[in-house]
């Protein structure tokens, strides 16, 4: 017994160390005067356990609000940034874990933690309550932040597991109520297996203007995703098992990719009607290079009789449904067959002269770029690279090589020596600060460089005050590179 808890061990521990956890933290707040702030934290610095039986919730929250960070009755802020960090384990928590403004949650990449909801969750709210809360409810139903201004934000590398609370509960994954300069990566949601009782959901967005999230999944539950926002950019999420993948409230412009609903009732359910118009709210939906599988209906819409404009405007672009009998709905009737690769069709209003027409059928004339095209004639997409092969020696720090960041140094040659210097095999990390540069940066050819938690770039002096010949801050590398 003792041998094989020893293997056991071993195979726990097996996982690559994630970078991000083992450089030198030396990420600072340049304006502002709090020398004591830290930007970087870890939850088990501030009693997080993550065994899965401790109730870490007050732990990770006091990690999300130590110093004077941007709570209730702060409307924004660009001046306390922190990065909450989770090592591998399991976080029980037993309430909402609500994300400050210019909050970066992030777990280990390499063995992503999970963060569990107790069987004793506290529901804040007569309605869904969320695991984690990106903008939530206070007093009269009004949010802490204005949902068009909730910037500077994201959520990567965590698991969220919503299985130890009934299929019944109101409970949900995440509730992302953002803006721009916010993002969602490499997240797994469970919930309870769909049922009709079912009510759990995986992610909640009402409203907001505009983001991006990408390599999510989605297990159980009865909405995958509950969206409403006014543009929206989502790549390479996997829906398994959900009773629908997607439910939209309303939009302006969503575009989908490489998307996979597996085994769910809906895919796709764009139809909802405004009660008090009597019209669709979902703006325009775009579905590329994706794929349905054993799934009831594909996409259900209202565009018949209930578009307002174009409102209910649909591309459906390269999309298996694959044992999907019904691609398309429109008010429950079928106006696109599935069971099979659907090329190019859409839905919507085009313009013949000045004239607008309502259409609904194939777009397969319409070429396709080449150079927007992958190998296998999908657009081309990756994902944002997190380097987590990469161990913390490989990463050149810029205050490491002479950099201050504290807004007033003249930080132009360390920045520029330390990315003449970089290799192939390394990555500039510029820590959190803000670098003062007086002339042109100029990044080499192959220079790699991420960012802790945003570190600001601040062109000062006469090389760039001659508005009739301008010259970059930053240029990326020389002409023919």
């Amino acid at each position: 017994m003792q041998v094989l808890l020893f293997v056991l061990s071993l195979v726990g521990l097996s996982h690559a160390s994630f970078w991000l956890k083992d450089i030198k933290h030396q990420g600072v707040l340049p304006f502002g005067g709090d020398s004591a702030y830290s930007v970087f934290r870890d939850v088990r610095a501030y009693g997080a356990i993550g065994d899965g039986v401790t109730d870490d919730t007050a732990a990770i929250n006091k990690a999300i609000t130590e110093g004077k960070r941007c709570g209730l009755g702060c409307d924004s802020t660009t001046a306390t940034p922190a990065i909450i960090y989770f090592p591998p384990g399991t976080y029980l928590v037993s309430a909402p874990l609500i994300q400050y403004y210019y909050t970066f949650m992030i777990g280990d990449a390499n063995q992503l933690p999970t963060i569990k909801a107790a069987a004793n969750f506290v529901m804040t709210y007569p309605w869904f309550t969320y695991v984690i809360d990106a903008d939530p409810y206070g007093p009269g139903g009004v949010n802490w932040f204005v949902n068009q201004n909730n910037f500077f934000r994201q959520i990567r590398n965590l698991k969220i597991d919503l299985t130890g609370l009934p299929a019944s509960a109101l409970i949900g994954g995440i509730h992302w109520q953002v803006s721009q300069a916010t993002s969602l990566q490499n997240i797994e949601i469970t919930m309870a297996p769909a049922s009709p009782e079912n009510q759990q959901k995986g992610i909640f967005i009402e409203n907001g203007s505009g983001g991006f999230f990408t390599d999510i999944v989605l297990n159980g539950g009865n909405i995958g995703m509950d969206v409403g926002n006014q543009q929206f950019t989502t790549r390479n999420i996997v829906f398994n098992g959900c009773n629908t993948a997607v439910t939209m409230s309303w939009d302006w412009g969503w575009v989908f990719k490489s998307l996979q609903i597996n085994t769910c009732d809906v895919g796709i359910d764009m139809s909802a009607v405004n009660p008090s118009s009597g019209k669709q709210d979902v703006g325009s939906v775009i579905l590329l290079d994706s794929k349905i599988s054993n799934t009831r209906v594909g996409i259900k819409t209202s565009f018949g009789i209930a578009s307002n404009g174009s409102s209910g405007s649909l591309i459906v672009d390269n999309v298996i449904f694959d044992n999907t009998p019904t691609a398309v709905t429109d008010s429950g009737e079928v106006v696109l067959v599935g069971n099979t690769v659907v090329k190019s069709w859409g839905q919507g209003v085009y313009f013949d002269g000045d004239s607008p027409y309502r259409m609904r059928g194939s777009l397969d004339n319409i070429e396709k770029p080449s150079g927007l095209l992958d190998a296998s004639g999908k657009f081309f997409e990756r994902s944002k690279p997190q380097y987590k092969d990469l161990p913390a020696s490989a990463f050149l720090s810029v205050k490491s090589a002479g950099a201050r960041g504290d807004g007033a140094t003249d930080d132009t040659d360390a920045i520029q020596n330390v990315l003449n210097s970089a290799s192939s095999s390394q990555v500039v990390l510029f820590d959190h600060g803000a670098y003062l540069v007086s002339r042109t940066i100029l990044v080499p050819k192959g220079v790699r460089i991420v960012g802790e938690a945003w570190p600001i770039i601040l062109a000062k002096g006469t090389a760039f005050q001659n508005p009739a010949a301008p010259v970059p801050v930053f240029q990326v590398g020389n002409a023919g590179d």
